[in-house]
């Protein structure tokens, strides 16, 4: 529940805070720091921590971009196959609106077995992002995430997640 309230303070103070002039070019990296919980046999709810980098560019009528995250988490099957590290290939598609960027993002997804090996999965989520300074960001993003076959199985694995980032742009 602590984390709970860490992410509700965050979002609360970041909100009143004045839109800077952030241009979304250019490379980016941040922190992640969220909840995850399991769906679709898959058990229990799990504290999440990532690192990502990514790259976007302005179209003019959106924002398009990618990234490649690394998240730590423990998700556990129903079969009792534990998935965690977790590497994640998304693009992302937005529009800026409020001083921040609204988006979309789809992927892939490879997580770590405790049967050995990997499984690999999809993932589509939204999320925002809001920039503090001309380089700094805070943002929130929702993720559904899925694996087929886990652990050798025909256990397909879902889980929701929400975290809060924190990210520099050059």
């Amino acid at each position: 529940m602590k984390i709970i309230y860490a992410i509700a303070a965050a979002a609360v103070v970041a909100t009143p805070m004045a839109a800077s002039a952030q241009s979304v070019d250019g490379l980016r990296f941040g922190l992640e720091l969220g909840l995850q919980d399991g769906s679709s046999n898959a058990t229990g709810d799990d504290e999440l921590y990532g690192a990502f980098v990514g790259y976007d560019a302005n179209l003019g009528a959106g924002v398009i971009g990618g990234e490649l995250v690394f998240r730590d988490s423990d998700l556990t099957a129903s079969n009792g196959t534990v998935l965690n590290d977790t590497i994640q290939l998304k693009a992302r598609y937005g529009q800026e609106i409020g001083g921040g960027l609204l988006y979309g993002t789809i992927g892939l997804a490879r997580a770590s077995a405790s049967t050995g090996g990997t499984d690999n999965g999809y993932l589509v989520g939204v999320g925002y992002e809001y920039g503090l300074t001309d380089q700094v960001f805070l943002g929130g993003e929702l993720q559904y995430s899925e694996f087929q076959n886990v652990g050798a199985t025909n256990a397909d694995v879902g889980s929701t997640s929400i975290a809060v980032r924190l990210g520099y742009k050059f």
